[in-house]
């Protein structure tokens, strides 16, 4: 039977605490392998001389990290290895010996500064700000939304204007998505290297974040065929053009696979595709292969101005409804 190798004195904190880390521990190291069988509570208490309580406590905060899975009447087990300790990620707050590098910044340049200054003094002689009198509507105004459309067709992009959504930034356009499809506990899946808002997300929304091994190109579709064949997937987000922190970039056949694949599992695609504008040759979006499953989502940030935080949310067509009653709550 497995047992850790700790210190459970208590003189170094929480019983518990130490007995969390030393499991996690042991599955990423490979000691305690995919599918194992945990012992029981009761079990692990008395070889390790502890109460039943603190093996409980320690087995319900590693499930919660997504490292184990229970089963009702067959016991505790080691889920597949997710992305690695993702709830640390999220920091309460700024630490100022840290220098942050999981936030991709685009350049800001004096000709950025001059084209802001231009745009706002030409905003300043309007005779009548009509925009400013009402709220918007929740997807965004009409025309605003067809300037959008017609931006990313010139990148290849197609969608319809009621299928399209503005959102804050590239980041809430992924939430979103994420938030119209996963219910807690659904597993989700994405790169090994993965951004922080996807992590975050998995924290707020309570799914269970697991990570796909990467080559040159990005997501490797065996992998991610083994992990539909093997237990329920609810959706996987990708990123496609230029992946943080790895600069993969997925080509046409591996982004037709990947679409077979998802659409034989039933599992929604959110493809993060902000880099798009950067690519010297067009490339279809995986999601263009997926009008039932896919969710595109682009943004002006990356591409334009960082702080010109507009982003497009393209939606399948019987979720719209269900997106922007999302969005209006976010």
């Amino acid at each position: 039977m497995w047992l850790p190798d700790i210190d459970l004195s208590g003189e170094t904190g929480p019983k518990y605490k130490a007995l969390v880390e030393a499991i996690i521990t042991d599955i990423e190291s490979g000691r305690l392998r995919h599918d194992v069988r945990m012992p029981t509570h009761r079990e692990l208490a008395y070889r390790l001389k502890v109460s039943v309580q603190t093996v409980s406590a320690a087995y319900k905060e590693v499930e919660r990290q997504g490292y184990l899975r229970s089963e009702r009447r067959r016991g505790t087990f080691v889920q597949a290895r997710l992305t690695d300790r993702a709830s640390s990620f999220i920091l309460d707050s700024r630490q100022p010996d840290l220098v942050d590098l999981s936030i991709v910044r685009a350049a800001y340049t004096d000709f950025h500064n001059d084209l802001s200054r231009q745009m706002h003094a030409k905003l300043a002689e309007e005779p009548h700000h009509g925009w400013m009198e009402s709220c918007r509507p929740v997807a965004g105004f009409d025309y605003h939304r067809d300037i959008g459309r017609k931006w990313l067709s010139g990148m290849g992009v197609d969608v319809e204007i009621p299928n399209l959504l503005i959102t804050n930034g590239a980041a809430q356009g992924v939430f979103t998505a994420l938030s119209t499809v996963i219910q807690p506990d659904d597993v989700v899946l994405t790169e090994s290297l993965t951004d922080h808002g996807v992590i975050g997300s998995a924290s707020i929304l309570r799914f269970k974040l697991g990570a796909l091994p990467t080559d040159d190109e990005g997501i490797l579709p065996d992998a991610f065929e083994q992990e539909c064949r093997t237990r329920q997937i609810r959706a996987l987000v990708v990123t496609p053009i230029f992946t943080n922190p790895t600069n993969c970039l997925m080509g046409l056949e591996r982004r037709k696979r990947i679409a077979e694949i998802a659409e034989h599992y039933g599992v929604y695609v959110i493809e993060d595709d902000v880099y798009r504008p950067l690519l010297e040759e067009n490339l279809p979006p995986i999601t263009s292969f997926l009008p039932k499953l896919g969710f595109h989502v682009s943004s002006l940030t990356k591409a334009v101005m960082p702080g010109l935080r507009t982003g497009f949310l393209a939606v399948p067509a019987h979720l719209s409804i269900r997106a922007s009653s999302v969005l209006r709550v976010t």
